[in-house]
């Protein structure tokens, strides 16, 4: 059947495409009101571990009200735990599968994004220091991926975005297969450690306070 018969085009191979033509593919098709996570998984196909942990980070960075975080945190983490057993394609639960997000601010945000994305992309050169990026290294890269997606489940105003910019590296490192990336990635990570530390302080000397002006 062709297209002139009413069958609809088949959708491109996202796994053909940098990583900024993979999202404008993506934020064209969001048309809908809401998108599943279970969808999102079945669009990107073969696509990899990589560019869905690049789609969750592109998502944690948009201010959607209610536990967002928390759930995005949770999908992170089952995505590194697939990492860690060496598995060779992602799998969610029915629970997680049925989770829907806003697919307007997702449309948006890619939109903001892609231009940076492809600029990052001019300086990212395909198997550099493979070894930090083979299937091998998938395994001790899902401690720091297991580690992000903790951190970014609390409730910490500000909490997300360095934890989100260090699983963007690394997740750009596991697409284009740059060493480099990834290592910018776990630099990010310990960066992301450090902060969240120091909001979680932060934060509890101003509740002292707080209480100690109130009682």
């Amino acid at each position: 059947m062709t297209e002139q018969d009413g069958a609809h085009p088949s959708p491109p191979d996202l796994a053909a495409l940098p990583a900024s033509r993979r999202l404008h593919g993506l934020a064209e098709s969001l048309n809908a009101e809401t998108i599943g996570l279970g969808e999102l998984v079945d669009r990107l196909g073969h696509a990899g571990f990589g560019f869905f942990l690049l789609i969750l980070t592109v998502i944690v960075l948009i201010p959607i009200p209610g536990p967002i975080g928390m759930v995005l945190g949770v999908v992170i983490g089952f995505v590194a735990l697939q990492l860690l057993v060496g598995a060779r394609r992602l799998w969610l639960p029915d629970f997680m599968r049925r989770r829907h997000i806003p697919a307007a601010p997702l449309k948006a945000m890619l939109v903001r994004i892609i231009p940076k994305l492809a600029w990052v992309e001019a300086f990212l050169k395909p198997r550099r220091w493979p070894q930090l990026t083979g299937f091998g290294a998938r395994s001790l890269l899902a401690v720091p991926v297991l580690l992000m997606g903790a951190t970014i489940t609390l409730p910490i105003p500000l909490g997300n975005f360095v934890p989100a910019f260090a699983l963007m590296a690394v997740a750009l490192g596991l697409i284009i297969r740059d060493g480099l990336a990834v290592i910018a990635g776990l630099v990010l990570a310990v960066l992301a450690i450090v902060w969240t530390a120091a909001l979680i302080t932060v934060g509890a000397e101003l509740t002292a306070s707080l209480f100690a002006w109130l009682w």
